[in-house]
């Protein structure tokens, strides 16, 4: 999962997007509303100005997974942009997890700002960097860790992507049991199990939302 946000603004590219002057529209999501859908044409990147989306895939089988859970900050629907041409159809879809408010950037004014604005151009390929990095971290998560710690990383990622995650006790959306299995790469038994073993140790608790302890959690789970 690349649950990834730059946390330095001074660093994030979206900083540098206002030297942009054509090919980019702002636009408004209700929670749940779908921006793109996997087979669409890949003709635009997205930046996050408010909100939180969700990417998944579907298999040729049917069966559906969830990669990924962006916030404010970040950039998706980068795969136009790889390679000479870039994919010229989407590989995946990005649906709203909250009221959102997006950055729609043409890929051929992204393209081209990207070799006009220098600062843009340093800022996005540090992003990129960072993205690579965690995606990286994800893959030792699933190769190495066990599910409890996985989980553990997941809600530790999500709290980062909060309004509030730079405080004790963050408040998440309801993630679903199936959406977290999905990320954490196991059953959605076993996520059942761990929270509530997370709420009776006190480190997790529902208060209409789920309010995730980052620290207590951090220490009582990733250190061991």
């Amino acid at each position: 999962m690349s649950n990834t946000t730059v946390e330095e603004r001074s660093q994030n590219p979206g900083s540098h997007l206002e030297e942009m002057t054509e090919g980019k529209q702002t636009l408004q999501f209700q929670k749940g509303e779908i921006i793109y859908t996997q087979g669409n044409t890949a003709d635009a990147v997205f930046f996050i100005q408010q909100g939180k989306v969700k990417v998944t895939a579907v298999s040729p089988a049917g069966k559906e997974a969830t990669l990924s859970i962006h916030g404010k900050g970040d950039f998706f629907g980068l795969g136009c942009l790889s390679g000479l041409n870039g994919q010229n159809l989407r590989v995946n879809t990005a649906t709203t997890v909250e009221p959102s408010l997006l950055l729609r950037i043409e890929k051929s004014a992204m393209v081209s700002a990207l070799h006009q604005h220098q600062a843009l151009r340093r800022s996005f390929i540090d992003y990129l960097l960072t993205c690579n990095t965690n995606i990286q971290e994800d893959l030792c998560d699933q190769l190495l860790h066990p599910s409890e710690k996985r989980l553990a990383r997941v809600l530790l990622k999500l709290s980062r992507l909060a309004e509030n995650g730079d405080e004790a006790e963050v408040i998440l959306p309801r993630f679903s049991h199936e959406t977290l299995s999905e990320m954490v790469g196991t059953t959605r038994s076993r996520i059942t199990y761990f929270m509530n073993k997370f709420k009776k140790m006190g480190l997790v608790h529902y208060d209409r939302d789920l309010v995730v302890h980052a620290g207590l959690l951090a220490e009582e789970v990733l250190s061991k």
